[in-house]
């Protein structure tokens, strides 16, 4: 049941939908280079525009006047990212195209977003009427960034999925992955963030699927949080989770989980209500148990299912 539960809470996470206002254009701007990779349900053609001639992916991009870059043009639809803003107090915001070309309405989404390798949600989607064409912001957090390590949103990748607004559920108009380069570098040129060890963490399991890292709790207002680093080595999207959680021997349920696209890492918080834990006498945690399960997108297979005892290296009281 509880294996049901996440597929469902992981699908709604991947088709959940949040209209995007636009916003007053900052001054300070970049250029944008795009390269595109696409998956079997579309096979989007990139064209030259009059201003900008469009270059393979291993060439460094030369600074250019930013115009639209189409990147996707099918029978239903149209997706085009245009110019890039980049403000000291919004951060980053990537303009974007949209155009539905059906007789019923469209939801453009992205999901799988990451950020120089690190899993990153600006939680955008639009919702486009029948035969109309909605401009609108992808704004990108830039002070999150730098929490993860961060200082630059050089590449940008993200699976597009334009789905039916009557139908989410059911098979998408279109999708694909695609990557931008906002600040003008490209695949040869942007540098990963290296993430430094932590003196607390503990590693919880290191194969050739995930790597999976507890790197310290804390208390964080009303919530007692483990800190988890995470690294999918495979080709799909992996969902990890803990199930059968006991803090202290006690019976609880985070219902946490976090979906890392292919070859990415994330930062995940594990947050447990103080109420709870109060509520089962719970003042200080000395032990988690849990089992840690890892699920790929291809059949929702089982790749990890790792029975595991964390001790907090640290104490942290309960506020």
């Amino acid at each position: 049941m509880k294996r049901m539960i996440c597929l469902i809470l992981a699908l709604a996470m991947i088709v959940t939908l949040a209209a995007c206002g636009g916003k007053e254009e900052p001054v300070v701007t970049t250029a944008t280079e795009v390269s595109v990779e696409t998956d079997e349900a579309v096979a989007p053609e990139t064209t030259e525009t009059p201003t900008e001639e469009v270059t393979e992916a291993t060439e460094a991009p030369a600074p250019v006047t930013p115009v639209d870059t189409l990147l996707m043009d099918t029978e239903d639809c149209t997706f085009s990212v245009g110019m890039v803003t980049i403000d000291e107090m919004a951060g980053m915001q990537v303009a974007v195209t949209c155009v539905n070309k059906t007789q019923e309405s469209l939801d453009f989404a992205w999901s799988n977003v990451s950020v120089c390798g690190m899993m990153y949600d600006p939680n955008w989607a639009i919702t486009v009427p029948a035969g109309e064409t909605v401009t609108s912001q992808v704004e990108i957090d830039t002070y999150a960034l730098e929490l993860m390590g961060i200082q630059s949103a050089d590449e940008v990748t993200f699976r597009l999925d334009v789905l039916s607004s009557e139908n989410w559920m059911g098979e998408p108009l279109a999708q694909a992955y695609m990557t931008i380069y906002p600040t003008g570098l490209s695949a040869d040129t942007v540098i990963y963030p290296v993430r430094e060890a932590v003196v607390t963490e503990t590693v919880l399991v290191d194969d050739e699927n995930l790597t999976f890292i507890i790197e310290y709790v804390q208390q964080q207002d009303l919530y007692y949080v483990a800190r988890c680093y995470i690294v999918n080595k495979t080709q799909n999207t992996l969902m990890t989770s803990w199930e059968n959680v006991s803090v202290n021997g006690q019976a609880v349920d985070p219902f946490w989980t976090a979906l890392v696209a292919p070859g990415k890492s994330a930062y995940a918080e594990v947050k447990f209500a103080d109420s709870e834990l109060k509520g089962l006498g719970i003042e200080v945690v000395d032990s988690i148990t849990f089992d840690l399960t890892a699920y790929n997108d291809a059949d929702w297979g089982e790749l990890v299912n790792v029975p595991v005892s964390y001790v907090p290296v640290e104490e942290a009281a309960l506020g």
